[in-house]
């Protein structure tokens, strides 16, 4: 939980160009621990980052999707278990 401590210090190099999230699982819990509107604010701030995976992070939805619209060199996206649907389509166009 709380992965933005993390990212809040990534900002700064502009050299990450790869970050692989893995949302912590409680057995007892099948939600877990994935990524908040807050983690992914400070995903968009890495303006280098070309590869993101996501997952088991049911925030990251259609909404917090477009805070990334602004990472020109994002080519590629790999989410499993998250919050996304049919209608992020157009935001991923």
């Amino acid at each position: 939980p709380n992965a933005y401590r993390v990212l809040d210090r990534l900002e700064s190099p502009a050299n990450i160009t790869t970050v692989v999230y893995k949302g912590i699982r409680d057995l007892q819990d099948s939600k877990g621990f994935g990524l908040t509107s807050r983690d992914i604010t400070s995903l968009g701030k890495l303006t280098q980052l070309r590869h993101l995976t996501v997952d088991a992070s049911p925030e990251f939805n259609d909404e917090n999707l477009e805070k990334l619209v602004t990472l020109q060199s994002l080519n590629s996206l790999r989410v499993i278990d998250c919050g996304l649907t049919p209608k992020c389509i157009p935001t991923l166009a």
